[in-house]
């Protein structure tokens, strides 16, 4: 068997249940977590959902989900414009959290 991969997956949209993006979020990461060790970095107003779902399926491996958003920028996304602008910042803080996370405990993929 071939050894399990320690994947670092970046998902702003990744919640169960939600259908569309956030569902495709989900089971990209539910599905790698299966063959791979997955950490998942998401938006933090997913928490609950994501929470909620791992919970009612404790039985079956699951990745590990670290929550992030850009608390002083929230106000800010609303439109098109403030949610292309803030995803952009979101993007930005992201890549300083992988960083971070990347030197604690190395990665043998990062999938976006």
């Amino acid at each position: 068997m071939a050894r399990r991969l320690k994947v670092l997956m970046c998902a702003y949209a990744c919640e169960p249940n939600r259908g569309s993006e956030p569902e495709v979020g989900w089971q990209w990461a539910w599905q790698m977590a299966r063959f791979h060790d997955v950490t998942v970095l998401t938006r933090a107003n997913n928490r609950p959902s994501i929470e909620q779902a791992l919970a009612q399926r404790p039985d079956l491996p699951s990745p590990r989900f670290l929550y992030h958003d850009v608390r002083s920028l929230l106000p800010w996304k609303r439109g098109a414009r403030g949610a292309r602008w803030y995803y952009w910042c979101w993007q930005l803080a992201a890549r300083r959290i992988i960083a971070a996370e990347h030197r604690a405990r190395p990665f043998d993929l990062l999938h976006h």
